[in-house]
C-alpha cells in the first residue's frame, strides 16, 4: 500500500521518499511512518518506487488509487487507518502480505480483494522488497464523503464494527486486470465502474445485501424520528453518524434507519443531504455565499461532491446557479 503518496498523474516516474512526506494529511490515515533498511541513507530524493501512481475522487465521492509500481529498495510502511471502508485489490502481482488491526498477517492472491471496514482506528503495515512489481487498486470512502445518501447509509452500516473480508475474484477484478493503466479516458471509465462494482460486492458481503424495509410506525417512533431530523436541521455541517443519532433517539441503528425511512420517505443521510443543499441554495441566494462558502458551511468537504449533489437535486451546477442570481440582480 502506498497510502498518503502524492498523486503523480498518468506518466511513469520515480516516487521518492519526499513524495511520502505529509502522508499524515491523508484523511484516511494517521500516525504514518516509513522505515528503510539500516544500510540505506534516507534523503528526500531517494527513489522508493518507479512506475505509475494515480489518485482521484470518483463522481459519488470515494477516493480511488491505481498503482503500477516496481520497488526500488526495501521499505516498510505502517500507520493507523481511521474509521472508513477500504478495499484493496492486487491486480497484477504476486501474493500481497498485510498486517491489519494487530491480528495475523493477511495474504492476498492476485484478483482477490480485501475489504477493511474500520469502526475504531486500527493499525496496518506492509513490506515492499526491492524488485517487487505490483499493480493494485485502492478504494477508500467514509459516509460523509458520499453525495448519495443511501450509499452513505450503507457505508455507515458496514463500518459499524471492525471487519476484514476477503472477496473472491470476480468479473470486476477480471475487467480491471484486462485494462491498461489509465492510459486513456476509456480505461479510466472502466477502472471507475469496476471499482464501484467491487464496492457493491464488498457491501453485499459485509451486510448481506439486506436493505431496511418499512415497518409499522407508532406515535413514539414518529416523535423520535422527528427529534433526529431536528438534530440534522440544527447542525447540517456536523459529520453525523448513525450510531450517535440512534443513541440520541434511544433506538438501535437498525430501528433508526428503518423507521426514519418509513416516516419521511428518505434515508437519514438522504435527509441530511437535502437539508444541506436547501441551506446552501438559500445561503447563495439570500446571503451572497460563494460556492465554496456554501459547500463548507453546510458540511461538504469536497467541492466536487457538493457540485454533483447540487446538480442532481436542482438540475444545475452551483456555479451556474450563482450566475443566474447575479443576472437577476442586474438593473
Amino acid at each position: 500500500m502506498t497510502a498518503g503518496v502524492r498523486s503523480g498523474g498518468n506518466a511513469d516516474r520515480l516516487l521518492t521518499l519526499g513524495d511520502f512526506e505529509g502522508a499524515d494529511q491523508d484523511p484516511f490515515l494517521d500516525d504514518y511512518h516509513l522505515s528503510l533498511p539500516s544500510d540505506v541513507a534516507p534523503s528526500k530524493d531517494l527513489p522508493l518506487f518507479s512506475g505509475h501512481h494515480e489518485s482521484r475522487h470518483l463522481a459519488l465521492g470515494p477516493k480511488l488509487e491505481i498503482s503500477a509500481l516496481t520497488a526500488m529498495c526495501d521499505s516498510h510502511h505502517a500507520g493507523v487507518l481511521k474509521r472508513s471502508l477500504t478495499l484493496l485489490l492486487p491486480i497484477d502481482c504476486g501474493p500481497l502480505t498485510l498486517a491489519v488491526g494487530g491480528g495475523e498477517n493477511v495474504v492476498l492472491e492476485r484478483g482477490q480483494a480485501l475489504l477493511i471496514a474500520m469502526r475504531e482506528p486500527g493499525r496496518f503495515a506492509s513490506i515492499n522488497r526491492r524488485g517487487d512489481r505490483f499493480r493494485s487498486l485502492l478504494l477508500q470512502t467514509r459516509p460523509e464523503d458520499l453525495a448519495d445518501g443511501e450509499l452513505a447509509d450503507l457505508i455507515e452500516t458496514a463500518t459499524a464494527s471492525n471487519t476484514l473480508a476477503r472477496l473472491p475474484a470476480s468479473s470486476w477484478s477480471a475487467a480491471l486486470a484486462a485494462t491498461t493503466v489509465a492510459a486513456d479516458p476509456t480505461d479510466r471509465l472502466i477502472e471507475d465502474s469496476c471499482a464501484m462494482g467491487l464496492l457493491a460486492q464488498g457491501l453485499q458481503t459485509v451486510i448481506g445485501g439486506e436493505r431496511c424495509t418499512s415497518q409499522r410506525v407508532t406515535a413514539g417512533d414518529r416523535k423520535r424520528m422527528m427529534l433526529v431530523r431536528d438534530i440534522l436541521i440544527a447542525s447540517p455541517d456536523k459529520q453525523h453518524c448513525l450510531a450517535d443519532l440512534a443513541r440520541e433517539a434511544g433506538v438501535s441503528v437498525t430501528t433508526l434507519t428503518t423507521k426514519f425511512a418509513a416516516v419521511f420517505g428518505v434515508s437519514v443521510f438522504g435527509c441530511l443531504r437535502d437539508i444541506r443543499l436547501e441551506q446552501a441554495r438559500a445561503g447563495m441566494e439570500q446571503d451572497g455565499w460563494t460556492v465554496s462558502q456554501a459547500a463548507y458551511t453546510v458540511g461538504y468537504r469536497h467541492l466536487g461532491s457538493f457540485s454533483e449533489a447540487f446538480r442532481q437535486k436542482f438540475g444545475l451546477l452551483p456555479s451556474d446557479f450563482r450566475r443566474r442570481i447575479a443576472i437577476r440582480s442586474l438593473p
